[in-house]
């Protein structure tokens, strides 16, 4: 080989080790730079998107529960309002379906509710109740949440509740309790 050669067999490494390291170093950046991905549990009340992040490290059943939302064809929107029946919270009989998902709300009064935790545990148990209806890939609309409801959980009034819910929201209210008592107390 000559010495002609040998130079540019060199000059054509060095360029493609510059090349790996920018590319490599891009990769690095955009890893970086990028955002975590959207969870599919979303609210556009700042409050309320901050409460469910802040709660997630502190309640393994709250941190199941969006991940399995997150794993499903559904986005939920959680919302401050009124529910019907003087109830705290609620996932009202209405979906939509588009594009391959399924769209619900869950709408929180935090009049009723008072404190974050209280909001907190009302979110999980509303949760579940979208996993439940979730599960069911034939429930595509509100009529057909409302009559999954009516087969799964009779009630005699318009609400309804499932034993899974209850669980949920009291297993959020054991671990929130058991983080607020080991946080130091301000003087």
């Amino acid at each position: 080989m000559t010495a002609h050669h040998r130079h540019r067999t060199c000059t054509l490494y060095v360029a493609l080790l510059i090349l790996a390291s920018c590319l490599s170093g891009r990769r690095a950046l955009a890893q970086e730079v990028d955002p975590p991905p959207l969870s599919r549990v979303r609210s556009d009340d700042p409050s309320i998107a901050a409460l469910i992040e802040r709660g997630l490290p502190h309640s393994p059943t709250l941190r199941r529960l969006v991940a399995s939302v997150d794993a499903s064809d559904g986005i939920v929107h959680v919302a401050p309002g009124v529910c019907p029946g003087g109830v705290a919270a609620c996932l009202p009989n209405w979906m939509i379906s588009s594009g391959g998902n399924r769209f619900m709300r869950i709408v929180i009064d935090r009049r009723r509710l008072g404190s974050d935790w209280r909001l907190l545990v009302a979110i999980g148990h509303e949760l579940q109740h979208v996993l439940e209806v979730l599960d069911d890939r034939f429930v595509t609309d509100g009529r057909k949440m409302f009559f999954f409801y009516q087969q799964h959980a009779p009630t005699l009034q318009a609400q309804f509740e499932t034993q899974a819910a209850i669980r949920a929201g009291l297993s959020i209210r054991k671990e929130l309790h058991v983080w607020r008592r080991a946080v130091p107390t301000r003087p």
